[in-house]
C-alpha cells in the first residue's frame, strides 16, 4: 500500500503515472490500472497517458473503459477498433484508465461479464485517483477487498489524493503497512499554495467599507 499525497496542480496525475510504470518494472508486475470516480476526469488522463505512451504504428498500450467511452468510434482502423472492443471486456491491456465503479463492480459482481476482469487484478498496479471520493456506505468492503489483493494477490495499490482521507483509522486497513511516496508533503502544499486565508476575528464597521453593497445590515455588522 502506497500513498500520495500531492496537492492539486502539483502533476498528480504524471506522478501516479510515472510512479505506477517503474514500480510494476521493478517487481515485475503485469499491468497498471488507475482508476478514476469520474467519467470527464477517467476522459482527462486516458487521453495524457496516450500521449505518452501511445506510439504511431506500434500496439496500442492504453485502453480507456468506461460507461461513455465510444469503443468504435475513436480514431483508428479496423484492427484497432476491434483491439479496444475485446480488450476491454477482459482488461487485456498493459494500462488501464477506468472508473472506480467499473474496477470495483469487478471486484464485487456476480455477472460473468464483469468477473471476466477480476483476474487481471492480480499482480497488477491499481492507482486509486481521488481515492477520497469513495462512497461511504461502502468503505468497509472496497477496503477489505484492497487489502485482500495486496496481502494475498502481489497487487500494489497507490491512493492518490490531495486530501487523504483517514482510512487507516477503520478496521479493514488497521495495522497494514503503508508507504508515502512523498516524504514531507506539508512542504509540498505550502509550494503550491494559490490562495492566502486571513480571517477577520473582530467584526469591522460598516464605515471602514469601501460601499456598503458588502452585505452590511442596518446596524453596521456583517451579515
Amino acid at each position: 500500500m502506497y500513498r500520495l499525497p500531492a496537492p492539486t496542480g502539483s502533476g498528480k496525475t504524471l506522478a501516479a503515472g510515472g510512479f505506477a510504470l517503474h514500480h510494476a518494472r521493478a517487481h515485475q508486475l503485469r499491468q497498471v490500472v488507475v482508476a478514476v470516480p469520474f467519467i470527464s476526469i477517467t476522459e482527462q488522463n486516458a487521453d495524457i497517458y496516450r500521449r505518452l505512451l501511445d506510439r504511431s504504428g506500434e500496439p496500442a498500450v492504453v485502453l480507456e473503459h468506461h460507461s461513455g467511452v465510444d469503443l468504435d468510434g475513436r480514431a483508428g482502423d479496423g484492427a484497432a477498433r476491434w483491439w479496444r472492443r475485446l480488450a476491454s471486456e477482459n482488461w487485456d491491456a498493459p494500462f488501464v484508465v477506468t472508473t472506480t465503479v467499473q474496477l470495483f463492480q469487478s471486484l464485487f459482481d456476480h455477472r460473468p461479464a464483469a468477473m471476466r476482469k477480476l483476474h487481471r487484478l492480480a499482480r497488477s498496479v491499481i492507482v486509486l485517483d481521488e481515492v477520497q471520493a469513495l462512497p461511504d456506505r461502502l468503505l468497509l468492503p472496497i477496503l477489505s477487498a484492497l487489502r485482500t489483493l495486496a496481502e494475498s494477490f502481489g497487487t500494489t495499490v497507490l491512493l492518490a489524493s490531495a486530501t487523504q482521507p483517514s482510512y487507516w483509522e477503520l478496521g479493514p486497513f488497521r495495522g497494514l503497512p503503508v508507504t508515502d511516496v512523498i516524504a514531507d508533503p506539508a512542504s509540498l502544499h505550502a509550494s503550491f499554495r494559490r490562495v492566502r486565508w486571513e480571517w477577520q476575528l473582530t467584526p469591522r464597521h460598516v464605515a471602514s467599507l469601501p460601499s456598503s453593497r458588502h452585505g452590511a445590515r442596518p446596524n453596521g455588522r456583517w451579515r
